[in-house]
């Protein structure tokens, strides 16, 4: 989607300090850049979140960041029993738990 944007195909209009406006929700759009930016996915803070950036995924038509957060879905909870509590949970994405006490 973003890259169909910027393909030249559409006419963009940049307002009058050249921005382009999408209309989505900017809450979620910076978790978004970072992943284009580095493809790597900071894990969402709850699964509200983890849903919005799901359908955010689907809207730009990103499949790498969707496979990233289909692996959080299938993570047990129960991490913070391990010895290492920074365990990497896929490709790109690391999950730090506190030291349950």
């Amino acid at each position: 989607m973003l890259y169909s944007m910027f393909s030249g195909r559409w006419q963009l209009e940049p307002d009058e300090d050249g921005r382009i406006f999408i209309d989505r929700n900017g809450e979620y759009f910076q978790d978004i850049l970072d992943y284009l930016r580095d493809g790597h996915l900071v894990e969402p803070r709850n699964e509200r979140h983890r849903k919005a950036l799901v359908r955010e995924a689907e809207y730009y038509r990103l499949p790498g960041l969707l496979k990233h957060l289909e692996v959080l879905v299938h993570i047990p909870m129960k991490l913070a029993q391990q010895k290492n509590p920074r365990t990497s949970v896929g490709p790109g994405i690391q999950r730090t738990v506190a030291s349950a006490r």
